[in-house]
């Protein structure tokens, strides 16, 4: 009945996601790479990149909790909707389940568009098993990218932004590259259920 149709939806999903896979894997020439070790050294140039933004800054991040650099974060991007720029926000919704509801409402307000990656409930809006997490940590403003392992989270920052408490590095990326970090990012939205286009 109706459980087996729901249960046949997702497989479809499911098999159309792995087939989208199949396109990574080339590269392209003039780029630049910069290491970023350790969050204050990372998120001070993320938070550089987004208060310069002027056209758009899409984040992507498996965490971002409610902490002091979260809501710094936050505050960010909020600015950066409110002067214009393409917002677009898409946090996992296990991984960052801390995020608090009244920032979404405040970034809505502001004209981003904020999205949760796999929420459980309602069973609708699931895109597949609740194990399929987004462990992408993304972000890019205008021609400026960031991936690695860094989530936005006080656990990861040092002195300036945090605790300490691990230790990770990210990447900043210029040059052609942007484009395919920008499709990866716009996979992610069409993998979340294609709510929301770029």
């Amino acid at each position: 009945g109706q459980d087996e149709s729901v249960l046949e939806d997702r497989r479809l999903k499911w098999a159309a996601l792995l087939r989208r896979f199949q396109k990574y894997g080339h590269f392209s020439f003039g780029n630049r790479v910069t290491a970023l070790e350790g969050g204050d050294a990372c998120y001070t140039e993320m938070l550089a990149a987004i208060r310069s933004a002027r056209s758009r800054v899409w984040c992507e991040s498996y965490i971002f909790d409610h902490s002091r650099i979260g809501e710094t974060f936050f505050h960010a991007l909020l600015f950066a909707a409110r002067r214009g720029c393409d917002v677009v926000l898409l946090v996992d919704f296990i991984g960052s389940f801390s995020f608090p509801m009244e920032w979404v409402r405040e970034l809505q307000e502001a004209g981003a568009q904020v999205s949760f990656f796999n929420p459980v409930l309602p069973s609708s809006e699931c895109v597949g098993p609740v194990s399929f997490r987004d462990h992408r940590k993304v972000m890019i403003c205008d021609a400026v990218g960031f991936c690695g392992g860094m989530n936005i989270q006080e656990e990861v920052g040092e002195e300036l932004f945090g605790t300490s408490r691990f230790y990770d590095v990210h990447a900043k990326l210029e040059g052609p590259c942007i484009a395919d970090l920008a499709d990866v990012f716009r996979d992610s939205l069409q993998e979340n259920g294609g709510h929301i286009e770029r």
